[in-house]
């Protein structure tokens, strides 16, 4: 019997290529799908958010100058910081705004901070209960069943609470 030598199968480059950018891109994907996208392109580089602070005042001082209480005292601004933190408020909340002699502002006009939001109303002899902020880091707590009201919150109070809810808190046990 004669034996003949055997080798390995032969594989090209090209396949071993797209094999390896198949695996990246299902990698990407999943990073992608389970982080959010918005983080996703600011984390690798690409979209990422630039500080808005300049046309936001510039927005502001625009609103003031057309006397338009609605646009400075209640329209909510999205700020992206030099820092790429983001804030939210109005014109009438936010720090580096100059105040508008112009427009005055009724409490009625001004965004809800999470304090002033009701989370959990009157019910007979149970008084009403306000909003606190929930960070991810509380470990031990969570928001109670149907107290999560953050899309009533238009004022963070000059701080990143993109990650954080206004509720009701309660111990997980």
């Amino acid at each position: 019997m004669v034996m003949k030598s055997k080798k390995a199968q032969n594989m090209s480059l090209t396949t071993i290529l797209i094999m390896v950018i198949g695996i990246v891109v299902v990698a990407l994907l999943i990073w992608g799908f389970s982080t959010g996208w918005t983080g996703f392109w600011e984390k690798l580089g690409l979209f990422a958010s630039k500080p808005n602070v300049d046309s936001v005042k510039s927005a502001c001082n625009l609103a003031c100058a057309s006397g338009s209480s609605s646009q400075f005292c209640a329209e909510v601004r999205n700020v992206i910081n030099a820092d790429l933190t983001k804030t939210k408020g109005s014109c009438e909340t936010l720090s580096f705004v100059d105040r508008c002699s112009a427009v005055e502002c009724t409490p009625t006009e001004l965004p809800k901070k999470c304090g002033d939001v009701v989370v959990v109303p009157v019910v007979e002899t149970t008084p009403e209960i306000k909003g606190k902020w929930l960070s991810e880091a509380d470990g031990k707590m969570k928001c109670a069943d149907g107290t999560d009201k953050t899309s009533q919150v238009s004022n963070w109070e000059g701080k990143d609470r993109s990650k954080d809810k206004c509720c009701n808190p309660v111990s997980v046990e």
